[in-house]
């Protein structure tokens, strides 16, 4: 495995010292969850709604017009606590609740193919795949019991998840210089990571109960982003 992995890196290094053209970008927009991510009513649904995206990213292209990228893409989606927390028990009456966002950081790697490489508009076409580390930050509802004020706090992360990506590229090259493009970006991508997920419920103030669980959320998302792009001439 050291082997293969150490032949891989040595094969990334000298493709990218054959290159002749190398890429800069940014880009910021907008992600919509899809599946089970954005669907509602049971443990393993995500109650995800969209949110902000943003990608750094670096691009090589050979004379053939096949190449490469590394992206990092961070993307935050909005959290329905309100129907999270609803109950349909009459005995409980929601007082209060809060919800933050699902955050999810992903390095990604792959090939990319640029069609009309030299023009003033192109499309690339991307495959590759990553590592992506998640985190939900705490979901928290109040309710009132029987006369006694009821306290509920979940929190969900995930250390490390590997995620695959397919993508396109849509460039509008020769924008303002020679070297500088507008572009439009859209993706896909998905994993499946194992949740952490810890339930601390207190009664008056007083601990109560503390549970943790581990389930696994399927998260796939969409996103779509506008940004510009440097290109550099290798000499």
């Amino acid at each position: 495995m050291k082997k293969t992995l150490l032949f891989l890196f040595l094969g990334t290094i000298c493709s990218l010292n054959a290159q002749n053209t190398h890429m800069l970008g940014l880009t910021v927009g907008v992600g919509s969850p899809m599946g089970k991510f954005a669907k509602q009513g049971d443990s393993a649904t995500g109650y995800a709604n969209s949110g902000l995206t943003y990608t750094i990213n670096y691009d090589y292209a050979t004379s053939k017009n096949w190449g490469g990228y590394f992206t990092f893409i961070n993307q935050s989606f909005g959290f329905d606590a309100d129907n999270y927390t609803r109950s349909n028990d009459p005995d409980f009456t929601r007082t209060e609740y809060f919800g933050f966002n699902y955050n999810i950081k992903s390095l990604n790697y792959g090939a990319s193919y640029i069609i009309n490489k030299n023009h003033k508009f192109s499309v690339t076409p991307k495959l590759g795949m990553g590592i992506s580390i998640i985190r939900a930050n705490a979901v928290g509802v109040n309710y009132r019991f029987l006369g006694s004020d009821l306290s509920v706090t979940e929190a969900i992360n995930s250390t490390a998840a590997v995620n695959y990506n397919f993508g396109f590229d849509f460039t509008f090259r020769k924008s303002v210089e020679s070297q500088l493009s507008y572009y439009v970006k859209t993706y896909w991508q998905t994993s499946s990571p194992e949740l952490n997920h810890t339930t601390t419920t207190k009664i008056d103030g007083q601990l109560f109960d503390k549970t943790i669980s581990k389930y696994t959320q399927s998260m796939g998302y969409s996103s779509f982003s506008v940004g510009v792009r440097y290109i550099l001439k290798r000499k």
